[in-house]
């Protein structure tokens, strides 16, 4: 299962993601610092996904989750840049 992304994820902003090379209907969620801000399932990978960032995550951790029926899993997690900061992607543990 991958998961890919095109930039890091930025308070306030739209992020965006792909899940593909999964089994039939795939889950996707994901968790600011904790908390879940989104849920989807998708029947037909790939899966393209977006949600808005809260505007007051900066700072904090985005956790993506990809589940498929064939209990494969892909679990990512991302600093969350300020609405206003600048800087390069980053992964946080690869």
């Amino acid at each position: 299962m991958n998961l890919e992304t095109f930039e890091q994820p930025r308070a306030g902003r739209t992020f965006r993601y792909i899940l593909s090379d999964g089994v039939e209907l795939m889950r996707s969620r994901a968790f600011v610092n904790g908390q879940l801000i989104y849920t989807n399932d998708c029947p037909d990978p790939p899966c393209h996904e977006e949600f808005i960032v809260p505007a007051n995550a900066g700072g904090g951790t985005l956790r993506i989750i990809g589940e498929d029926t064939s209990g494969r899993t892909i679990d990512r997690i991302f600093n969350i840049l300020d609405e206003r900061s600048s800087g390069g992607f980053s992964a946080v543990g690869g």
